[in-house]
């Protein structure tokens, strides 16, 4: 989150600094790089799940047992 805040002050984009490191080996930038993949996988898995919602009991017709006299 740091690095992306910085970024967009100093006028870039995370990606282009990891892609700019990444050109000339940089090993801090390859582990930013896959830094960046794990966690838009991680967040599309974790929003990719179907959300649970409750369900409202369904209402059923009170049951009359008959009495004897």
């Amino acid at each position: 989150m740091a690095m992306g805040f910085g970024s967009m002050l100093a006028g870039g984009c995370a990606v282009g600094a990891g892609m700019t490191g990444g050109a000339i080996f940089a090993l801090t930038a390859w582990l930013t790089l896959l830094g960046m993949w794990a966690g838009a996988g991680l967040m599309d898995r974790v929003l990719a799940e179907p959300v649970h919602t409750a369900q409202p009991a369904t209402q059923q017709a009170p049951v009359v047992v008959p009495v004897a006299p």
